[in-house]
């Protein structure tokens, strides 16, 4: 994700991939899922406004369900994921917060 030319490249499917994600994180518990978004976000952090509030809703419906795993029948990645989901959302709101209409939205 640090080259300048694939980052250029996506940058145009940014609203599709970041769909796509979201879709499979809802399907799969995974804190690498988790982590890549993080880097999506930080990446694109100037590009991502449009689509903060879609993203939050998504990673706190995300976070309520990896909270609500069985501990006893989990190994730690649900709970690994679940930090991560935290952490991506700060991402979203330091990503998004010089604009303040995006931040209501939230």
């Amino acid at each position: 994700m640090r080259n300048n030319t694939a980052e250029q490249f996506l940058k145009p499917a940014l609203k599709n991939i970041l769909e796509v994600y979201l879709k499979i994180m809802g399907e799969v518990d995974n804190e690498e899922l988790v982590s890549s978004l993080e880097e999506i976000i930080a990446v694109y952090r100037d590009d991502v406004g449009p689509y903060a509030v879609q993203i939050a809703e998504q990673l706190v419906i995300q976070y309520k369900r990896l909270i609500a795993v069985d501990v006893e029948e989990d190994d730690g990645e649900s709970a690994l994921a679940a930090v991560g989901v935290v952490t991506a959302l700060r991402r979203i709101i330091d990503a998004v917060a010089k604009d303040k209409a995006i931040l209501k939205g939230l």
